[in-house]
């Protein structure tokens, strides 16, 4: 009985909710602690969950695949902030786009490089480490082709992703980046989806600048890895 239970995928979908909201309430509990983000608090139980229910991560993403089915679209809807700042947008883009972009892509498939080869099995690592400046819809069909594990390759993502979220826009305003457009296109580029969240905190417009280095840094690496493997 039990374990029909955990086999259903109605099990995850609530372990998952359940999880993201005890994340919300201890973030908004602490007044927004950045070591309480709510996918980080999320992620934590969910994985200590399953460790000790003896399940493997392959069961738990056949049960959640219907939330992983709604990340395209979720990432497709960020075309609606973009859309609102379009205007002042592209009055800064030149002065945005071009150093940062590629600084930030360059430096994280440095990164990615310099771990893998301090790995044994480098090939596969490299593979699943190199899309982790991409969203995770686009890191795990990276990560696929070139040869990685896709299940290694999400939680890097999303070890990213909350890593940049939780000391980005701390680290940012002590070098004196304080610009809304600046530091929300730093966290998308950097810490992507769960970033993008967290400048969306910050303001709309913040936001909007994140969602844009999230898409255009996602839509680069898609471009560039395969050409490169």
């Amino acid at each position: 009985m039990a374990e029909d239970l955990l086999a259903g995928s109605g099990f995850d979908l609530l372990l998952t909710l359940l999880a993201y909201q005890a994340g919300l309430w201890a973030y908004h509990r602490s007044g927004g602690h950045p070591l309480l983000l709510p996918v980080w608090v999320g992620l934590v139980l969910v994985v200590a969950a399953n460790l000790l229910l003896g399940r493997s991560y392959a069961d738990y993403a056949a049960g959640t695949a219907a939330l992983q089915a709604l990340l395209g679209p979720v990432i497709v809807a960020l075309a609606v902030p973009l859309y609102l700042h379009g205007a002042p947008m592209r009055a800064r883009a030149a002065r945005i786009l071009g150093l940062c972009l590629l600084t930030g892509v360059v430096t994280a498939g440095c990164v990615a490089a310099l771990v893998a080869t301090l790995a044994p099995a480098e090939p596969l690592l490299l593979g699943s480490l190199l899309p982790k400046a991409a969203t995770t819809p686009i890191a795990l069909e990276l990560s696929a082709s070139l040869g990685g594990l896709p299940a290694l390759a999400a939680i890097t993502v999303m070890l990213t992703g909350v890593v940049g979220a939780m000391a980005g826009p701390g680290l940012l305003a002590r070098i004196g980046v304080t610009d809304e457009a600046a530091v929300g296109f730093a966290l998308g580029v950097s810490a992507h989806a769960v970033g993008t969240a967290r400048a969306f905190e910050i303001s709309p417009r913040c936001g909007a600048w994140s969602a844009l280095g999230m898409g255009l840094t996602g839509t680069l690496l898609a471009l560039l890895l395969p050409l490169l493997a």
